[in-house]
């Protein structure tokens, strides 16, 4: 069923772990089982994971999500600093993107995915005191900008 392969390649693009996972599988079937696919679908999925280009395909939908988390939280992925790379990947992993996202929206989930993440007792203090008043500062922009978009004038 064509819907479920774009589903499936859409996937996979978002995810360079399931790419490598489904690379060096020996049986591809338990990793597209979600899917219906066909024979013939699925061995053109495992060819497309093993192009060099489908790196390239990571890499831009990546760059994608982190746009507008540089542009609207500044300060708060600066504060990050060599956190905001594993804390990026937690949030991609735990919160795929969603249909029709704009940057205020992805910039808002994140904000409200770090927020708790700060809340974190495992998380180093130095980490939460330098990071806290800049997305506190930001996120509420965020909120504020978002909440302008979302009237009933502009739905």
């Amino acid at each position: 069923m064509l819907a479920h392969f774009q589903q499936a390649l859409a996937d996979l693009v978002a995810s360079p772990d399931r790419c490598r996972a489904l690379r060096a599988a020996t049986d591809p079937m338990p990793l597209l089982a979600e899917y219906d696919l066909t024979p013939r679908e699925i061995d053109r999925l495992v060819t497309m994971v093993r192009h060099q280009g489908m790196a390239t395909n990571c890499t831009i939908y990546r760059s994608n999500r982190l746009t507008p988390l540089v542009i609207n939280l500044p300060d708060t992925c600066r504060a990050l600093g060599a956190e905001l790379r594993p804390v990026v990947d937690r949030f991609w992993a735990e919160c795929p993107t969603e249909y029709f996202v704009h940057f205020l929206i992805e910039s808002a989930r994140f904000a409200d995915f770090l927020d708790e993440s700060l809340a974190d007792p495992g998380l180093p203090t130095d980490i939460v005191v330098a990071t806290r008043p800049a997305l506190d500062r930001e996120g509420a922009v965020i909120r504020a900008r978002l909440a302008t978009t979302l009237t009933p004038a502009n739905v």
